[in-house]
């Protein structure tokens, strides 16, 4: 369909046929045709213009079409019966589903397509479609010259009894007084009625298209169609730029819809804009229909006004006395008249006749459909994403598969079950090392503690005894996951038996090995600290994240954060894991703390240097303000603490919720516990990880109950 740009219209009366295109610019009025041709109304109309032989034979052969299911069900008597499929609906549907419009680049022309098994067929209804368009518009622009010479039929019959009864009055007078004109003379009376009486007359014509106007806004909002169709609003200035934005947001918003889910944060925002476009554009919509009555009422105020003053204009010159004044009062009403009716009659043939002309020009055909000899190629652009998108899939699904077969499949297979592969290897490290006798619990941050704020161990090695030493050479190297060393193991937490309670837990990891992890702590924070001098100074933010919930993340940053404060550095922990906090655990005071605090020392954990931010009263439906918080807090605390620690949420679980964190981190700790996730669950998870954070920021991985033999 090529579109003229041109209004070569020749019956361009007076601003009563159909207005040019240049109200709109080009690209607008392309999209609004795209839109009205993927329109319910417009599918309707072509399906009505269509013969129901041709559309039986463009539905049925899918309706034939029976699945494989179907025939097993009623092979095996479980089929239900179904009942006749409307045909005018599912053509509706199909031909909505089939045809594609585009607009091509550099041009005005928008391009038909229709895709179908029968070449042939689809290529007719493609030629059938493009020219049903152009009838439906022409149909569509006549509805109103056609209204208008409906309406102007009245008026006209009316004007032409007035001018009658105004007619006859002058015969009668001129019969009664004798009189008849001859030469007049001008007199400022004459002159007075004459100007008002011409007054009169435009303001009722004014009055006249106004009132038209507002008969269509009626007529329209009682049949039940949208006001958008009367020409007098849509073409309103306020109403055609809020028409445009929620068109764009609309189009926008079905892009989007293809790859993100209803809960996205751009396709709520989208649907939340939509919104309030749509009220701003009803509210214009009655602010115009307002416009037009209070127009109207307006005229009608000036039309009475001006009848007053022809009144007392006429009243004045009858005061006089004079006949041929009389006369001449008379001969103005009948030409006030006759201008008035030969107005309305010109204006309603030239409604008739531009109503009655079809062939517009706006749009025609520019090319026809013909069947292809062969099938499509697709786009080369379209193809080199769908490649990108398949391989991406590739190397992200064969981590997961081959975890999936190392869980289920292969034990299924050798007759070994998954507790027993995944308890072999701990059971082989916890043969290096000495069993700790059974302890009470000790709470480290009780009255019993040391002074500080954690009962630290200090930083060298505590001697085991002699029966349980392990010669150096028998010690392992550090484990690594993948082949060039990264990434390494930074520390081993082993399982703490002797304590019942979190923060019991945290004070046995804090302990000197081999029954705790004081020394690869220190060794971690030293790594930590030197990276920071690498990068612009001290400190920075610490992600802490796993693979699976339950692996000890929330224990490891709490480790990490206690050590830290022994070292005397600042640190502020914050559980982003809002939907399932656990920070709060290793820390016995600290449900005291609040996420809808305002300053800094309010998040302080007693006298210490460490500063907490518990998620118990933060909901974990609303990400997108959460994120914002995170943020907040961050810059906030950037220049007042060293280290900023976040307890985030699990990769393979969570990761909608993780993506947005890993670019805020300048360093990155994955936590594995081998009776949790297997190794490639972690790897799965450092492949989704890697292309959202820098690739400097990766610095290991830490193991949680090295020395466990159950999976309690």
């Amino acid at each position: 369909l090529l579109l003229r740009i041109q209004d070569n219209n020749v019956f361009n009366f007076n601003e009563l046929s159909r207005s040019g295109v240049g109200e709109l610019s080009a690209p607008m009025l392309v999209n609004n045709h795209r839109t009205e041709m993927k329109s319910r109304r417009f599918a309707e109309y072509f399906c009505d213009q269509l013969p129901e032989e041709y559309r039986d034979g463009y539905v049925l052969p899918d309706l034939q079409n029976v699945s494989m299911t179907t025939r097993i069900k009623e092979a095996i008597g479980l089929g239900e019966k179904k009942k006749a499929p409307n045909l005018r609906e599912v053509f509706i549907k199909k031909i909505t589903d089939a045809v594609r419009v585009e607009p091509l680049k550099d041009s005005h022309i928008l391009r038909v397509q229709v895709r179908g098994s029968n070449p042939a067929l689809t290529a007719d209804l493609a030629n059938k479609f493009s020219a049903s368009y152009i009838t439906y518009v022409a149909e569509q622009e006549l509805s109103t010259p056609r209204q208008t010479s409906e309406f102007l039929k009245v008026q006209s019959d009316e004007q032409a009894k007035r001018l009658r009864e105004a007619e006859e009055r002058l015969v009668a007078y001129r019969q009664q007084a004798s009189v008849m004109k001859e030469n007049p003379t001008a007199d400022p009376g004459d002159s007075r009625v004459r100007l008002l009486t011409a007054a009169l007359s435009e303001a009722q014509v004014r009055e006249t298209k106004a009132r038209h106007d507002l008969e269509t806004i009626e007529q329209t909002r009682a049949a039940g169609r949208d006001l958008m169709d009367v020409r007098a609003i849509a073409e309103n200035g306020d109403v055609s730029a809020t028409r445009k934005v929620l068109n764009d947001r609309r189009a926008e918003l079905t892009i989007l819809q293809e790859t993100c889910g209803p809960r996205h944060p751009r396709v709520i925002a989208l649907n939340k804009e939509i919104a309030e476009q749509q009220s701003k554009l009803q509210a214009y919509v009655e602010a115009v229909a307002a416009m037009i009555a209070q127009e109207v009422e307006t005229q009608a105020r000036q039309v009475e006004d001006f009848q007053k003053q022809v009144n007392q204009a006429r009243t004045d010159v009858i005061s006089l006395g004079d006949k041929q004044i009389q006369e001449n009062m008379l001969e103005g009403q009948v030409k006030m008249a006759r201008e008035i009716y030969q107005e309305t009659v010109t204006r309603m043939n030239q409604a008739a006749l531009t109503g009655s002309f079809k062939d517009t020009g706006t749009l025609r055909i520019s090319d026809s459909a013909i069947p292809p000899e062969k099938a499509l190629k697709p786009n080369k652009m379209v193809a080199l994403i769908a490649s990108m998108m398949s391989f991406g899939l590739f190397f992200l699904g064969v981590p997961l598969s081959l975890g999936v077969y190392e869980d289920h499949v292969a034990p299924l297979l050798s007759g070994v079950s998954t507790h027993d592969r995944q308890a072999a290897p701990a059971q082989q490290q916890s043969a290096h090392l000495p069993q700790t006798p059974q302890r009470p619990a000790v709470n480290p941050f009780g009255p019993q503690t040391v002074q500080g704020p954690f009962n630290l161990a200090p930083p060298q090695m505590a001697q085991p005894p002699p029966q349980s030493q392990i010669p150096a050479a028998q010690v392992p190297p550090p484990m690594t996951l993948m082949s060039n060393g990264r990434p390494t193991v930074l520390a081993q937490f082993p399982m703490v038996h002797w304590a019942s309670e979190s923060d019991s837990v945290l004070a046995g990891v804090l302990r000197a090995e081999p029954a705790g992890a004081a020394a690869a702590l220190q060794q971690l924070t030293v790594t930590l600290e030197k990276q920071a001098l690498t990068r612009s100074g001290l400190g920075g933010v610490i992600a802490v994240t796993s693979a699976e919930p339950g692996e000890g993340k929330s224990l490891a940053a709490a480790a990490l954060a206690a050590t830290f404060c022994h070292h005397g550095r600042s640190v502020l922990v914050i559980d982003c894991h809002a939907a399932h906090p656990g920070l709060h655990h290793y820390f016995p005071h600290a449900a005291a703390h609040s996420a809808a605090a305002q300053r800094l020392e309010s998040l302080r954990y007693g006298q210490s240097s460490l500063f907490l931010l518990p998620a118990l009263d933060m909901s974990g439906h609303d990400t997108n303000e959460l994120l914002d918080g995170y943020r907040a807090w961050i810059d906030r605390a950037r220049y007042e603490i060293d280290w900023i620690i976040l307890d985030c949420p699990p990769v393979l679980k969570n990761f909608a919720d993780m993506a947005p964190l890993a670019p805020l981190a300048s360093d990155m700790i994955l936590v594995h516990d081998p009776l949790r996730a297997t190794p490639a669950k972690l790897r799965a998870a450092l492949t989704l990880l890697q292309p959202m954070m820098s690739t400097s920021a990766l610095r290991g991985v830490v193991v949680n109950r090295a020395g466990d033999q159950s999976p309690s």
